[in-house]
């Protein structure tokens, strides 16, 4: 899907620029995605439960969703895991972990690359309790 390499092209450039760039400004940068690849600013992401997050990217197009799904995962982890502050941190990695889980209940593909990462994900979520 188009969308889906749009995303990527554009987190990867972001992603591998860490070394010119401090985690703040990646930090700046990955906020802004929310808004441009999502329709809507970053504290609606960070700040809604995920029951709510869920349905306003859920629509008719199954592979939209599941696009749009696989976006906010991403944001939600690279920012996690960028984050300084733990509870925030803890919160968007927990997001992402529930996303990844619905994408992989719900897509016909399998992935060993999903699989690890929910695995990463539940190990280092449930050791930071």
């Amino acid at each position: 899907m188009r969308i889906l390499q749009q995303f990527f092209a554009a987190l990867n450039n972001l992603i591998n620029n860490k070394r010119n760039v401090g985690n703040d400004e990646i930090l700046v940068k990955l906020k802004d995605l929310y808004l441009s690849q999502l329709g809507n600013e970053y504290a609606f992401f960070y700040y809604n439960d995920i029951e709510k997050i869920k349905q306003s990217i859920i629509d008719d197009n199954h592979d939209n969703t599941l696009a749009r799904c696989t976006i906010l995962s991403e944001l939600y982890y690279h920012d996690g895991i960028l984050n300084s502050d733990q509870e925030l941190k803890i919160n968007l990695l927990k997001k992402a972990l529930h996303l990844l889980r619905y994408i992989d209940e719900k897509s016909n593909t399998y992935s060993l690359e999903r699989k690890s990462r929910i695995q990463f994900l539940d190990e280092l979520t449930t050791c930071e309790k």
